[in-house]
């Protein structure tokens, strides 16, 4: 694993955060303006149903799910490690202070934790970078950046 697999999978976990909040905005965006939609002047749409078909949010949720699944497949330091210091923004001295560790010790399972991450993420990278690009490309535009 390269310096620059461990910086990538490290700013996923970083944008986790983002990524769910993207995900539940979607959603709410979604159920605020689909009401009772009716499909050819049927029956009305359920709106979970409409979440659930919205292919923005298939996208955003497969990348929440799979990076999920990847932490909960670390050991448990492991696990509570990666949660302080990418989900929670801790550093790693305040980390190893909550676990009652040493520093080399949180730093030692958070590279075994990344290693394992990027194994379990690999398949969903393609998808991950397209939504970060999109990400950024619309931050600029609020910023009135145009790329």
């Amino acid at each position: 694993m390269t310096n620059a697999d461990i910086r990538l999978c490290e700013s996923i976990l970083r944008d986790f955060r983002d990524l769910r909040s993207a995900l539940q905005m979607r959603e709410l965006e979604i159920m605020s303006g689909l009401q009772s939609e009716r499909v050819d002047g049927g029956e009305p749409v359920p709106v979970l149903q409409r979440v659930m078909e919205d292919e923005e949010c298939g996208r955003l949720r497969r990348i929440v799910e799979s990076i999920e699944a990847a932490v909960r497949h670390l050991t448990h330091p492991q696990q509570k490690a990666i949660i302080l210091l990418y989900f929670v923004g801790m550093d790693r001295e305040q980390a190893a202070m909550k676990l009652h560790c040493g520093y080399n010790t949180v730093r030692r399972w958070c590279l075994k934790g990344i290693e394992t991450i990027h194994e379990e993420l690999s398949e969903h990278y393609p998808e991950i970078l397209k939504w970060r690009n999109r990400a950024v490309g619309e931050a600029l535009r609020v910023l009135e950046f145009e790329p």
